[in-house]
């Protein structure tokens, strides 16, 4: 049987128009196969962009299933960087302690990326930065020293990790994820 399947089919609605506009153009799969089967699978949709999702793909009487974001197997702690004295440094002395298997540093920029891992990297640490403005080998590369585990830390824009699993049975579930700004 064939299907439709959109994984990260918040884009359709949320950045659709800018990040991945193929997205936008996925609903015409129902016009030209009309008994078509389509699921769309989204971790981070809104109840709103879940009904978006719904009407630019043309579903008919959609199931939605639902859970928690909150897993008993994470930790959540929140320090805001403008408290610190030095956040870069903190950074790095919390990284040197590895106490994790693999972690995510999100930033919002390309440009933050590359320059907090240069910062990071001059500090001893084994990091990548990664993001749409490297090339594709390039990018591939340092996936795959990341999901390899010979890279423990990547820095990305938020784009990344969403539905990334690492060959040795770890998710993103069991990285730690950062959020810089």
């Amino acid at each position: 049987m064939n299907a439709l399947v959109v994984d990260e089919a918040h884009c359709i609605s949320e950045w659709g128009h800018e990040f991945r506009s193929d997205y936008l153009k996925l609903g015409a799969a129902r016009d030209l196969f009309p008994s078509l089967p389509i699921m769309a699978l989204t971790a981070t949709a809104t109840a709103t962009v879940g009904q978006e999702i719904t009407t630019l793909l043309k579903m008919r009487k959609p199931r939605r299933f639902t859970n928690s974001f909150n897993r008993p197997n994470l930790f959540y702690e929140v320090i805001y960087k403008d408290l610190l004295k030095s956040p870069v440094s903190d950074l790095a002395t919390f990284l040197k302690q590895g106490n994790f298997e693999c972690g995510i540093i999100y930033c919002h920029k390309r440009n933050d990326c590359d320059e907090l891992s240069m910062k990071l990297r001059g500090m001893g640490l084994q990091v990548s930065a990664y993001h749409g403005g490297l090339t594709n080998p390039i990018r591939e590369s340092i996936q795959g020293d990341w999901t390899s585990g010979r890279t423990k830390i990547i820095i990305a824009t938020i784009s990344f990790g969403m539905g990334v699993d690492k060959p040795n049975g770890t998710s993103l579930h069991s990285c730690w994820p950062f959020a810089t700004t």
